[in-house]
């Protein structure tokens, strides 16, 4: 092959390689997605209002495929336009959740997401006394955690990770949203405390309840 087609090919390639990529952003509005937005505006203002007393979290289950995490991405982009994020201040921080992951894990998460360097040093109440800082240090005012069910809930009571989230919720800093599967769905059922603190799930199933 000839240097000229190398460089055709490659340049090919650029070309290819930007559309996909282009491609990838595109977010398709659907009314189902749109609802989620509005469930999750009104979940990141209440906690706006209601800083210091216990949070509110969000279920929000589908099947893969059906568009949790781009929609989540639209909403923090449009979060992000009107209130632009900057090295002090992140209004809202999504976590993915490797699969196992236990109170520690999450709590590494979530600190990995601020960009900390050390996000695994220091045992579980450690780890979770820096993330609190950091929600209170970057003003953030929701927190989304996308693959819930990867987090281990069978690890029994001493450990529970619905305990932590509950506990989390109480602490009065941050609403959270969960993104998950069907394979979640035990998280919430056993843990009738946690699900006490949910507003109406927004599942990518049926039409999410309005709020009004």
């Amino acid at each position: 092959m000839s240097v000229r087609s190398e460089q055709t090919r490659a340049e090919l390639n650029d070309g290819i390689a930007a559309k996909i990529a282009a491609f990838k952003e595109v977010f398709i509005p659907y009314p189902i997605h749109m609802s989620l937005h509005v469930e999750l505006d009104y979940l990141q203002k209440l906690g706006r209002q209601t800083v210091g007393q216990p949070q509110m979290g969000l279920r929000v289950l589908g099947p893969t495929g059906s568009g949790k995490t781009s929609a989540i991405l639209a909403y923090i982009a449009a979060v992000e336009r009107r209130r632009p994020r900057t090295a002090t201040f992140v209004p809202v921080l999504k976590v993915d959740l490797e699969r196992g992951s236990t109170p520690k894990k999450f709590m590494m998460s979530i600190l990995q997401a601020y960009g900390d360097l050390h996000a695994g040093h220091g045992n579980e109440l450690a780890l979770k006394i820096r993330v609190f800082a950091c929600f209170e240090r970057f003003g953030t005012e929701l927190l989304i955690v996308d693959e819930f069910q990867h987090l281990n809930y069978r690890n029994g009571v001493k450990n529970d990770v619905t305990d932590t989230l509950k506990g989390m919720l109480d602490a009065g800093i941050v609403p959270m949203a969960f993104l998950g599967t069907e394979e979640a769905s035990p998280m919430f059922v056993r843990n009738l405390q946690l699900n006490g603190r949910l507003l109406p799930p927004c599942d990518l199933i049926d039409p999410c309840p309005a709020t009004s």
